[in-house]
């Protein structure tokens, strides 16, 4: 009986992580800035992360072949030459594989964060080593192949998946664990007071920081660098809800940012839209990671 629902585990997580790759691919795509290649927010890879660090490591093989149509699929229908898009999807491939052998040499339990030891290992091994080490290999590609700054695209590439890692995989995998708590007991009303109170408070501080300029302006007392107004979010996030607070928080800061900036609106507006965008991911990625290993 043991061997029935393993393997039908198993053949779930094909579509799964076929499904989130092409979520996280289209969220990607819609964030890259014309005519660079490298997306300034690009979830597969953390999202690959965080199915290779949930199963074992026998279907590792079934996760990345899962992923595989899908991002021909996408790159191709979005511009990307055949070769680009092959060579892209092994750099995606080693940011994951990286991140995962890491923290599982590192970690004791590595889908748990409710020690320092085992936070620190997820932040060193896939919030930055990862990142890091797999963005020399994909800015040689985007060099080699689009003839683009070989620093520039590091540096994007870099911070950009540094902020997906630590935002990303901890919330897929905090969330999953959750879902899974909700089918054998459901939560009463008033324990969802709280999580809806902090989304809301979260998104309506992003968007009035990263997009609402003349709103800003308008409010007396408001700081020169609004970005500190979502300090207590972050705050709030650690104390009560922990390492998958602060990853929402982070998350839900980044995107909004990501779009904002896009559509043209930025908080640092002397800067190019791309840089000022880096410039908040720095900022969110450096107060996330204490604020993470805080526990």
């Amino acid at each position: 009986m043991s061997e029935r629902p393993a393997a039908f585990r198993l053949a779930l997580i094909a579509p799964v992580v076929a499904a989130g790759y092409y979520a996280g691919a289209q969220i990607g795509l819609a964030l890259t800035f014309p005519p660079a290649t490298t997306s300034v927010l690009w979830p597969p890879n953390a999202i690959l992360t965080a199915a290779l660090l949930m199963v074992p490591t026998r279907a590792w093989w079934l996760c990345l072949a899962a992923a595989l149509p899908v991002h021909i699929l996408l790159e191709i229908d979005a511009g990307f030459s055949a070769r680009l898009v092959g060579l892209l999807f092994v750099t995606n491939c080693s940011e994951a594989l990286i991140a995962a052998i890491a923290v599982r040499a590192l970690s004791d339990a590595p889908t748990r964060f409710d020690s320092f030891r085992r936070v620190a290992a997820f932040v060193g091994g896939a919030g930055l080593l990862a990142p890091i080490v797999s963005s020399f290999a994909d800015a040689a590609v985007v060099d080699l192949v689009r003839g683009e700054n070989y620093w520039d695209v590091w540096r994007v590439r870099v911070f950009a998946n540094v902020l997906t890692e630590l935002s990303v995989a901890p919330a897929i995998i905090i969330g999953w664990d959750a879902a899974r708590s909700l089918v054998t007991r459901r939560p009463r009303a008033r324990s969802l007071i709280e999580p809806i109170a902090f989304v809301t408070a979260l998104v309506g501080l992003a968007v009035l920081v990263f997009g609402r300029p003349g709103v800003r302006d308008a409010m007396p007392g408001t700081p020169p660098t609004p970005i500190v107004l979502l300090l207590p979010v972050f705050g709030w996030a650690a104390m009560r809800f922990g390492v998958g607070g602060v990853s929402v928080a982070l998350l839900g800061s980044a995107f909004v940012a990501s779009y904002e900036t896009a559509g043209g609106l930025r908080p640092f507006a002397t800067m190019a839209p791309g840089d000022s965008l880096i410039a908040v991911q720095m900022i969110l990625a450096v107060v996330a990671m204490p604020l993470t290993t805080s526990r």
